[in-house]
């Protein structure tokens, strides 16, 4: 089921005051992100596919983050994105 019904009261406010809570409460209900992802059909698969790639890439942070405020790892040893050069 999709998200919650959105209502603000306007009475004794200015409308652009109760127009900032509107845009608030549609941000945070999630009205927004389900409306984004309807735009356009993904497969169940692939779905799936990055729900695990994001736990993956989760857990590799989680790992890394414990490492290093235990000790063991140098903040250097951090992933970085890698840079392009022109010369390739």
């Amino acid at each position: 089921m999709g998200p919650s019904i959105v209502i603000v009261d306007c009475t004794k406010q200015d409308i652009n005051k109760a127009l900032k809570e509107f845009k608030r409460k549609v941000i945070k209900s999630g009205h927004i992100i389900e409306l984004r992802d309807r735009k356009e059909y993904t497969k169940p698969t692939t779905q799936k596919r990055e729900e695990l790639q994001k736990a993956i890439r989760r857990n590799q942070r989680e790992v890394i983050s414990d490492k290093i405020s235990a000790g063991t790892l140098p903040q250097s040893a951090l992933p970085t994105k890698k840079r392009k050069s022109f010369r390739d």
